[in-house]
């Protein structure tokens, strides 16, 4: 009798088949698409399970399928070859997931794996059949190819669902499960059953509907502990993309996403700030729009391109600063990294980019504060001593000359003093601007401290250097010339020797330039000599002082007498005030100097006075560096009181330089000295920047006339109406006058009918020593005393 195997179904039974192969189905393929997501063994315990899922799903579902139609009575099934079929689906499946999933996706693999899905289920439902004993069953070609057909398609068109990028697994598994039925039930109506009424001795009799029910239970079992793995892990890959994305929206630097072809696929909150567009705008853009120049040609930023192109991994990794644009076409400085990752079977780039804006005003900063000096812009010391060696290098290589020209500010120091540092840095800050718009070609001008500055001038002979010099005589100034490599090569010499020049200039007066000499060295290393004997010239007892009185013309009386400093050195003989003064100025000296002659002038003077002499002061020039300390009034009267001479017999000479600074502080210690009695001066009145209004506020009792003005008195000369004009101003002022340097006949008569009364100079007296003092004015004054009354 033959029956065929859709003649009656279990409706219930057809439905839990159905729901068995959906579960199956869902449960695999959501399983085998996170394969992609996955790595090294992971991956492959993805793929095993999802295959075995979808085996055991296969044979649930054929199994409760069949008892959904009552098979002919005494059918049993062979154990081994149910097996079989279970081990068959696995199989099937595992090489069907292997194929699609394990790498990137194309036509070809989603048909092989598709293909092996399909025979899977196939296989697995005829080895089924075929297990049935005690019966013999045949299949009609038509439905039995259908089945074939309808297993392979739906198989295929389940994997490309569940791995397009919208990953629909609802649909794909709802297709695989109908795959899966539909391939069964078309299967079953090709088969034609016969039943054989003798019974196998290899066949078990089993209970169909208890071995449906165990079957059906285990099977959802398997199903649900997958399916929870597998939403657990779900939950799991959405934390961690939630993690990723907002490390990726927090992060400080510009982080781009990118393709092989440059398309930016995502774009960070850091990014749109610093480039100016938003997210939306920017992944309809490729990196390089960012990278290169509107206007140019973007060279970097090509090269990158073609590296990444060619798939290059040299770039990867590695950090590139080059331009980058912002929305607005600003430029700004940017350094960039890259990196790769294969995602999804394609090449995908990460960019790390950050803005180098401050950085490289920082580096700016740092490299202005360590090479140029922040108050003129110039080139500081550190700067030209590379500029310096840089330049004699390139006129070695082309046989050319090289100027060094050494300059500084006439009498800067006097504006500092006078003016305050403030007009003295606007000083400093004109007298650059004006050097660095005279420069000639290829010169460059530094600044190496205070008032100093260096001119660097490739040329062709001498006379383009005086050019040079002339130019730059804007500001009073000083300039020394040493010529590369006439003078020296040695960067270090060629220095000093232009500074020794420029000292030289300076003594010849303001405005003035002197090229080095060989014979400057010897001055130079004189001056050296002196500053450094003159710091044991206190302890070594080799400081003197000369006297020199100031006389009454009318009484020819000595009304003062005037201290003057001598050094008589062990090592160069004796040096003159005009040579060692001002070498003790610049070097500081000058305060311990003028502290030893006030003290021994003082000291001197009191002891003329027990001696006999007729009370008057002793004069002693005050130097501004002196003037200038904090405690020089506390200092002065302290050695008033070691001397033990009273405050109206001393009398201190200030030049023009200290009386100008008309500050309320040096006021004030005018005022101090003042009332305590001591006589203040003006020293060469008329040779600096005289002033009526100092006058007027300072406690002076005396103007000097410089020699300078008395050595030059005529009836017709210029200077004898500048000694006019200075007594009157005295007699306005209600000042005592005095004439220095008085040596002849003529200049004597000239003041005295001008009404100038006191003076001084060699036509009275030379400066004499101690000694020589008290025998000519104190002695001789005494024993010519003893004989008027005997």
């Amino acid at each position: 009798m033959h029956h065929s195997a859709t003649d009656t179904y279990n409706i219930y039974l057809v439905l839990l088949s159905f729901v068995i192969a959906l579960l199956a189905s869902y449960t695999s393929l959501n399983l085998a698409r996170k394969v992609s997501v996955s790595y090294g063994w992971y991956q492959k315990l993805r793929i095993l399970c999802s295959a075995v899922v979808m085996g055991v799903g296969i044979w649930s579902m054929h199994f409760i399928a069949m008892l959904a139609y009552p098979l002919p009575s005494g059918v049993t099934y062979h154990t081994y070859t149910v097996i079989i079929s279970t081990v068959v689906a696995i199989t099937g499946a595992l090489v069907g997931f292997f194929v699609t999933f394990h790498s990137k996706l194309k036509i070809p693999k989603l048909i092989i794996g598709g293909t092996f899905m399909g025979f899977a289920i196939s296989g697995m439902h005829y080895i089924g059949m075929a297990a049935l004993q005690n019966v013999t069953i045949r299949y009609q070609p038509v439905p039995f190819t259908l089945s074939i057909i309808i297993a392979v398609i739906a198989s295929i068109t389940a994997l490309h669902l569940s791995f397009s990028r919208n990953q629909k697994m609802t649909i794909s598994g709802l297709i695989m499960g109908a795959a899966i039925t539909g391939m069964h039930y078309t299967g079953m109506s090709a088969a034609v059953m016969t039943p054989i009424h003798q019974p196998s001795s290899n066949a078990t009799n089993m209970d169909f509907f208890v071995m449906a029910m165990y079957i059906a239970f285990g099977t959802i079992v398997i199903f649900a502990i997958s399916l929870i793995s597998s939403l657990s892990a779900d939950r799991r890959l959405a934390e961690q993309i939630a993690l990723k994305a907002s490390i990726l929206e927090s992060a400080v630097d510009s982080i781009m996403m990118f393709n092989s072809r440059g398309w930016i696929i995502e774009f960070n909150p850091a990014a749109e700030a610093t480039f100016g567009y938003s997210r939306k705008d920017a992944l309809g853009r490729t990196l390089f729009d960012f990278l290169f120049p509107f206007d140019q040609d973007g060279q970097e930023a090509a090269a990158l391109y073609r590296l990444l192109a060619k798939k290059d991994d040299s770039v990867i990794g590695k950090r590139i600063q080059m331009k980058a644009y912002r929305s607005d076409r600003s430029e700004f400085p940017a350094e960039i990294t890259i990196t790769g990752i294969h995602y999804d079977g394609k090449h995908v780039y990460t960019a790390y980019l950050r803005d180098l804006t401050e950085l490289k005003k920082s580096e700016e900063m740092i490299r202005q504060l360590a090479y140029f000096d922040l108050l003129t812009g110039l080139p500081n010391r550190n700067q030209f001593n590379q500029l310096f060696i840089d330049t004699l290098d390139k006129a070695r290589l082309h046989h050319q000359k090289v100027a060094v020209l050494f300059l500084d500010i006439y009498r800067f120091k006097l504006v500092n003093d006078t003016l305050g540092h403030q007009v003295g840095d606007q000083v400093l800050q004109k007298f650059s601007a004006l050097l660095s718009r005279c420069l000639e070609d290829q010169s460059s001008v530094s600044r190496l401290s205070g008032d100093e500055f260096v001119i660097l001038y490739p040329l062709e002979n001498r006379e383009a250097a005086t050019h040079q010099a002339e130019r730059d005589i804007f500001v009073s100034t000083s300039i020394g010339i040493a010529l590369y490599p006439d003078d020296e090569v040695s960067p270090e010499i060629l220095l000093k020797n232009a500074d020794q020049a420029m000292y030289a200039a300076k003594e010849r007066g303001k405005n003035n330039y002197q090229f080095f000499e060989q014979e400057m060295n010897f001055i130079f290393s004189r001056k050296n000599a002196i500053e450094q004997s003159l710091r044991h010239a206190i302890e070594n007892n080799e400081l003197s002082l000369a006297y020199q009185p100031k006389f009454h013309i009318p009484t020819g009386k000595i009304i003062g007498v005037e201290a003057l400093a001598r050094w008589d050195s062990a090592q160069m003989g004796s040096v003159s005030p005009k040579e060692f003064i001002p070498i003790a100025e610049e070097s500081g000296q000058i305060v311990a100097i003028g502290e030893w002659v006030l003290l021994t002038a003082c000291s001197q003077m009191k002891r003329w006075h027990d001696a006999g002499m007729e009370p008057v002061p002793i004069a002693v020039n005050l130097s501004p560096s002196q003037f200038h300390q904090e405690h020089v009034v506390n200092t002065i009267l302290n050695l008033l009181k070691q001397s033990r001479l009273d405050a109206k017999y001393l009398e201190l000479e200030i030049t023009e330089r200290i009386a100008m600074n008309m500050s309320n502080h040096t006021i004030e210690k005018l005022d101090d000295l003042k009332r305590e009695g001591v006589s203040i001066t003006i020293d060469d009145f008329g040779t600096g920047s005289s002033s009526l209004n100092y006058l007027r506020k300072f406690p002076i009792d005396t103007i000097k006339i410089d020699k300078s003005f008395v050595h030059d008195i005529s009836a017709f000369s210029k200077d004898s109406s500048i000694i006019e004009v200075i007594i009157a101003i005295a007699r306005s002022f209600k000042l005592d006058i005095l004439a220095e340097g008085v040596e002849t006949q003529e200049q004597l008569a000239f003041l005295e009918s001008h009404g100038c009364q006191q003076v001084q100079g060699y036509m009275f007296c030379v400066p004499l020593s101690a000694e020589q003092f008290e025998a000519n004015y104190i002695f001789s004054n005494r024993a010519a005393g003893s004989k008027r009354a005997r």
